[in-house]
């Protein structure tokens, strides 16, 4: 078996060997079937790079929590990302799986990793799409609208390319849908405020999808994506009642 390592910015080294302890203790079991499902998986896959980018994802986020459920390792969403890619996409090609895994990496801590590490490490087609899909910093605006103007517009950019409209849509399905969940834990401001600023991302997906090389993978998403927008303009208006 090939070893691979990447040394990370704090001088860390992580290899394809690692087997990283994901805390399952005290979350649902469909939670946990989550990270039991995609380990399976990986060990039938014998792939080192695959196994690389799961570590690193470990590693990187191993002190970051998802916001709901509360105390959740962050892992479990870069791990969601990617099984949608494999599950609901059907798309198996290891470089967008691992892309998947690593989509959060640098904009969450360029303290630990950057473009150039993952480029030299799983090669310019990974690369591009970390890049594509790392959000930019987006000076302070008048309003919330415009500020989801700009990042809707950064949004609709990225998956010109169709590598990371796949990976982005997945992102999005993992996160969008579950505002309703934020929204019944007393948060309802905060979900109004993510529902405002995904719902802007409907449009562009669906004018996308049919385009891309993938719309027989992804074809089904469009009607769904009607569905997302309907529960994002409902927490907005159960807001808009409350305020």
């Amino acid at each position: 078996m090939t070893i691979l390592t990447l040394n990370l910015l704090d001088g860390r080294q992580v290899k394809s060997s690692d087997r990283p302890q994901v805390r399952k203790e005290g979350f649902e079991p469909k939670l946990v079937g989550l990270i039991d499902r995609f380990e399976r998986w990986l060990n039938q896959q014998n792939n080192d790079e695959l196994r690389l980018a799961y570590n690193i994802a470990s590693a990187v986020h191993e002190k970051k929590k998802r916001k709901s459920p509360k105390e959740l390792p962050y892992i479990y969403h870069p791990v969601g990302v990617a099984l949608w890619v494999k599950d609901k996409a059907r798309i198996e090609e290891p470089e967008i799986i691992i892309a998947a895994l690593l989509h959060d990496t640098y904009e969450d801590h360029p303290d630990l990793i950057n473009l150039d590490l993952i480029g030299k490490t799983f090669g310019p087609r990974v690369r591009k799409i970390v890049e594509k899909l790392t959000n930019p910093d987006i000076p302070e605006m008048a309003s919330d609208h415009e500020w989801n103007q700009a990042y809707a517009h950064h949004v609709a950019d990225a998956i010109k390319d169709d590598d990371a409209l796949v990976v982005k849509l997945a992102d999005y399905f993992k996160n969008a849908p579950k505002l309703k969940y934020t929204a019944r834990e007393g948060k309802a401001g905060a979900s109004a405020r993510s529902a405002a600023k995904y719902l802007l991302l409907v449009p562009e997906f669906q004018a996308r999808i049919p385009e891309s090389k993938y719309s027989r993978n992804l074809g089904w998403a469009v009607e769904e994506l009607n569905g997302v927008k309907s529960l994002l303009e409902q927490i907005i208006a159960a807001d808009s009642k409350a305020a």
